[in-house]
């Protein structure tokens, strides 16, 4: 994470499900419209809905990544490649077994770097936090780009200490 926000460092990470709410051109030119959606938040629809993410605090900024199969293709074929080396070395071939973990290898490195491309694109800068719900444990904020997203974080000792980090109980109090 220090390579996309330099001179920040993760202070702790937990749990939380995450939304990302439509940006008004996305209503504007029609591609919310395969949900039901009220006040901005669709329901139904995989594209908004309700994913559960990794948050973790900076001391300026949430970032979230969501849990997914981000790399998971890269993975098995590297884990099949290291299956077939293994396969190879027993029936005698000792060429087969360093291709195929040089093969392994490179693939499962390929797969880290494709998740780690990933990581901080989700942000809200504590600034731009618009909304705190101390009833449903969620924060609201415009991250990069201007996307709307919803967080729900569901321990009670992180999301206190989130707030306290960020400087938004004075909007918990107003919302």
């Amino acid at each position: 994470m220090t390579w996309r926000f330099p001179g920040e460092h993760l202070l702790f990470s937990t749990p939380c499900h995450v939304d990302r709410l439509p940006t008004k051109g996305e209503w504007a030119l029609g591609l919310v419209g395969r949900a039901h959606c009220i006040g901005g938040a669709c329901i139904n629809d995989p594209t908004y809905r309700d994913r559960a993410a990794v948050l973790g605090v900076t001391g300026k900024r949430l970032v979230y990544q969501a849990v997914g199969p981000g790399g998971l293709l890269l993975r098995a074929a590297a884990a099949s490649a290291a299956v077939l080396g293994v396969v190879l070395a027993i029936t005698g071939s000792l060429a087969g077994l360093v291709w195929g973990a040089a093969i392994a290898t490179a693939l499962w490195i390929m797969s880290r770097v494709a998740e780690s491309f990933g990581i901080g694109a989700g942000s809200i800068d504590f600034p731009h936090i618009r909304m705190v719900d101390r009833g449903s444990q969620t924060i609201e904020g415009t991250g990069h780009w201007g996307t709307v997203y919803r967080l729900r974080i569901a321990d009670p000792s992180d999301f206190g200490m989130i707030l306290a980090m960020s400087g938004a109980a004075g909007k918990a109090d107003a919302a």
